[in-house]
C-alpha cells in the first residue's frame, strides 16, 4: 500500500511494522497489547517528522493539527531507521 504525503488510510500493523517515506525506511517494534497491535483493526495514524507515529480518533479528519494528546508509549517512535537511496 502507498500513502502519499498529506493523505490518509485505513492501516493495521504487524508486531513488526516498516514505513517507507520517500528514501527512508523506518522499522517499528509494537507492542501487541498497544490500541494498534492488541485487535488488528484499522485505525488511523499520522506520520510526523523523524518518522514518529501519532494516534489520530476515528472521527478526526486528517491530517490533524495539533496533534491529539497520546496514550502512554505514542507517539510511536522508529527503532531503526534505513536509507533506501
Amino acid at each position: 500500500m502507498n500513502i502519499y504525503s498529506g493523505a490518509a488510510a485505513p492501516v493495521t500493523f504487524r508486531k513488526l511494522q516498516r514505513i517507507e517515506f520517500g528514501m527512508m525506511g523506518y522499522e517499528y517494534q509494537v507492542p501487541l497489547d498497544s490500541p494498534i497491535g492488541s485487535n488488528g483493526k484499522p485505525i488511523q495514524i499520522q506520520a510526523e517528522k523523524g518518522g514518529r507515529l501519532y494516534l489520530v480518533p476515528p472521527d478526526k479528519t486528517m491530517p490533524v493539527a495539533p496533534l491529539p494528546e497520546q496514550p502512554a508509549g505514542f507517539p510511536l517512535v522508529p527503532t531503526s531507521v534505513v536509507d533506501l537511496t
